[in-house]
C-alpha cells in the first residue's frame, strides 16, 4: 500500500484516528470510503453518485474519456480536448488569455502592457 503525509491509513492499511483496518467494507469517521464515496454512493468533493459500470473514481467514463462533471476530455498526455492541463495551461505553457504562469505574454509584456524588462 503506498501512503503520502495526507493520508489518514497508514502503510499497513491501519487508519491513524480509528487504529482499524481497512477494507473495501469498512468506512472512515466521516462515513466515507477509501475513494471518498460515502455509503449512498455519493462523493466527498464532486457530490456525484458513483457509477461502477460507466465512469472510473475520478469521474472520466471508461469508453468516451468524457468527465461527468465538466464534461472535457482527459488524453493519456494530461491535456484535455481543449488542449489545456489541469492547471489551465496550454502545451505551450499559456492560458486561454494568452498569459504563461508567470502572467506575461508571448511578447514578454503583462495584462498591463508592461514590458518583463521595464
Amino acid at each position: 500500500m503506498i501512503t503520502d503525509s495526507s493520508s489518514q491509513w497508514n502503510e499497513d492499511g491501519i487508519h491513524k484516528i480509528t487504529g482499524t483496518k481497512y477494507d473495501e467494507l469498512r468506512f472512515d469517521m466521516e462515513g466515507n470510503n477509501r475513494r471518498g464515496f460515502n455509503q449512498d454512493g455519493i462523493h466527498k468533493i464532486t457530490n456525484q453518485k458513483w457509477d461502477e459500470e460507466d465512469y472510473d473514481y475520478r469521474l472520466f467514463h471508461k469508453d468516451t474519456g468524457i468527465n461527468k462533471h465538466t464534461r472535457t476530455k482527459c488524453a493519456d498526455d494530461g491535456y484535455d480536448i481543449d488542449g489545456y492541463d489541469k492547471y489551465g495551461f496550454s502545451k505551450e505553457g499559456f492560458t486561454v488569455d494568452g498569459f504563461n504562469q508567470y502572467e506575461l505574454d508571448k511578447d514578454g509584456y503583462n495584462k498591463d502592457g508592461f514590458n518583463k524588462d521595464t
